[in-house]
């Protein structure tokens, strides 16, 4: 408790960085959602690019965190882009309802990050968007498809319209962050943890070395005594056994 506590003190004047990264088809409204939760506005035409970096500065249950979110492509630019893949703290996988190809690129995109960073496993959200399409759209995605794919994903599912409502796209950008920046205190707990553990062995061994050390010299004083006594050792020990024998 101690711990977490001066890890938070810390991050108040060091934020934590945490590192987002939208990942879809072109045209699902990645853009659209970055800028609706940055700025509350909602733009419908944007120029199909990826790479772009948005910084924004938040704090979230009394932690300060510095927030770098990046915009960046769909199954076929992640796989020659190894740089993205390795990048981020959390990937956003966005699918528009209206495009089931799009949905159906979210678990190879969730698939190739994971295989990238082997051991060194990000979060996942999974992301449907352009929810207000649902009435009119032919191709639907259902919202038991998305808890499906997110369940065998193992991340959680959250389905919104970046165009009819900001609190949802806030809800689910608060709740990245959150997941990070819990995830790194409780990593630097664990290592501050391993910290102490390491410097209470290391005074131990210490401790023990210099008492060995102690020992020795005792012993290498007393060698060398008997060495240049040995004479008067022996004189004394046969005295001694004299004494016993009279």
């Amino acid at each position: 408790m101690e711990a977490t506590q001066s890890i938070r003190t810390a991050s108040a004047k060091n934020p934590i960085l945490i590192k987002i990264v939208l990942v879809g088809k072109l045209g699902v409204g990645k853009s659209a959602m970055i800028v609706r939760f940055l700025t509350k506005r909602f733009i419908g035409e944007y120029d199909q690019t990826v790479g772009l970096m948005y910084h924004h500065c938040t704090k979230i249950d009394d932690v300060e965190a510095r927030v770098e979110i990046l915009e960046s492509g769909g199954k076929e630019f992640i796989e020659t882009s190894d740089v993205h893949a390795m990048w981020g703290d959390v990937y956003l996988l966005v699918y528009a309802i209206d495009d089931r190809t799009s949905f159906k690129e979210t678990f190879p995109l969730c698939q190739h990050v994971a295989n990238v960073r082997d051991t060194d496993m990000p979060l996942f959200m999974l992301i449907g968007n352009k929810k207000d399409t649902e009435n009119d759209r032919e191709a639907q995605v259902t919202t038991r498809d998305g808890y499906e794919l997110a369940k065998e994903m193992n991340c959680s599912f959250h389905e919104l319209s970046t165009k009819a409502n900001s609190e949802d796209v806030e809800k689910v950008f608060t709740e990245a962050i959150r997941k990070v920046i819990r995830r790194k205190l409780d990593q630097r707990a664990l290592n501050e943890v391993k910290q102490t553990s390491h410097k209470r062995i290391m005074e131990i061994i210490e401790k023990n070395t210099c008492r060995n050390r102690a020992m020795s010299s005792v012993k290498e004083t007393i060698d060398e005594y008997c060495a240049t006594h040995s004479q008067d050792l022996s004189q004394d020990l046969s005295r001694d056994r004299s004494n016993t024998y009279t």
